[in-house]
């Protein structure tokens, strides 16, 4: 399976160093790389969820889809297995009633069984889609009260502080004469504020 950023990057949505810039910040904020990335305002959401399914062969759900769920469907699945599995039923589509569930990450089977059992449906008529964390997230707050953690409640505009400066500096000869290596010093920040078709149109 492709990494996310070689996906990005081969469709000409980042370039290579847009990737090392937000597999930088991954490291030192953590979370999902496609978390990091909407946070440095490189790429939206829909972009990204989209990438993702290419990366992992299923459906992409959208802000169009999110914005038509059926709040009588979300109610079905408890809000701890919503939270245990990270996704977010949607709605239903289609002439025989396929349910469409949005997570973070794909779904196994046995979590695929379990929400159906949930939803009173039969496993096959679930759609699992992928969309990225931070709508998954906001949306596990609203529907379920699932409180996000500061990590991801996302920053806008300038309130998200400059990335750290990397400076690569020169470093004295050892006794020896021979030149050393230069060495990364790093200015921390002390803390940060808290190809598969698309899902048809609702």
């Amino acid at each position: 399976m492709a990494r996310l950023g070689e996906l990005l990057v081969a469709a000409g949505l980042l370039t290579v160093e847009q990737v090392e810039r937000a597999l930088r910040a991954q490291v030192l904020w953590g979370g999902r790389l496609g978390t990091n990335i909407v946070e440095l305002h490189l790429l939206e959401l829909d972009p990204l969820s989209k990438a993702l399914g290419r990366q992992f062969h299923l459906p992409a759900a959208l802000a169009r889809h999110f914005e038509k769920a059926d709040p009588s469907l979300q109610r079905l699945l408890s809000p701890d297995f919503a939270e245990r599995f990270s996704c977010v039923p949607l709605l239903r589509m289609g002439p025989e009633d396929h349910v469409v569930v949005a997570s973070i990450a794909p779904l196994l089977p046995r979590q695929l069984a379990i929400i159906a059992d949930e939803l009173g449906v039969e496993v096959h008529r679930l759609v699992p889609a992928i969309a990225a964390e931070l709508r998954v997230r906001y949306q596990l707050e609203r529907v379920y009260n699932i409180r996000r953690s500061a990590r991801y409640l996302r920053a806008r505009g300038k309130s998200i502080p400059p990335f750290p400066a990397f400076e690569i500096l020169p470093v004295q000869a050892e006794p020896d004469g021979l030149p050393s290596l230069p060495v990364s010093t790093r200015e921390m920040a002390v803390f940060r504020p808290a190809l598969v078709p698309d899902l048809p149109a609702p």
